[in-house]
C-alpha cells in the first residue's frame, strides 16, 4: 500500500486553502447586480436582496406561481453602494426592493408573494462581469 508523500498532502491543503480563499475574495469584489437610487425615479428599488421561492401554489408542479419567498442581505461589493451579489447566499435570484422591504438583522426572512410583487423587481445577474477591485 503506498501512502502519499507528506509534501504531496501539503500541496492539496494549500490548493484548497487558495479555493476557499479565491471565493471568499469573490464575495467581496464580483459585481453581479446593482441596485441604483435614480434621482428621476419616483420609485427606488434600492435594497438589495437574494431570494427564492419556498411554497408554490402546486406542489406537485414546479413551474406553478410561488406563493412564499424566502431572502437574504446581498453581499455589497467592496468600494461601492450599489454592486452586489449572491455569492455563497444559497439563493436562486437576485432582487432590488424598495427601501427597507425587508429588516434582516443578520438572518433570513420569509415574505409571501405579494409582498414580493408589490415591493422588489429580479435583476438578471451579470455572468461574465469581472472583480470591481
Amino acid at each position: 500500500m503506498r501512502f502519499p508523500s507528506l509534501a504531496m498532502v501539503g500541496w492539496m491543503a494549500l490548493a484548497c486553502g487558495l479555493v476557499i480563499a479565491h471565493k471568499h475574495s469573490e464575495k467581496k469584489t464580483k459585481v453581479v447586480f446593482s441596485c441604483l437610487d435614480d434621482p428621476d425615479e419616483d420609485s427606488q428599488y434600492s435594497q438589495a436582496a437574494c431570494g427564492r421561492a419556498i411554497e408554490l401554489e402546486d406542489s406537485q408542479n414546479p413551474s406553478s406561481s410561488p406563493t412564499k419567498y424566502s431572502f437574504v442581505k446581498a453581499n455589497q461589493v467592496r468600494k461601492s453602494k450599489t454592486d452586489y451579489n449572491c455569492i455563497d447566499t444559497n439563493m436562486d435570484n437576485n432582487y432590488c426592493c424598495f427601501a427597507d422591504t425587508f429588516k434582516f438583522k443578520n438572518k433570513s426572512v420569509d415574505v409571501d408573494a405579494q409582498t414580493v410583487e408589490e415591493n422588489c423587481i429580479v435583476v438578471p445577474g451579470n455572468t461574465d462581469s469581472k472583480p470591481n477591485a
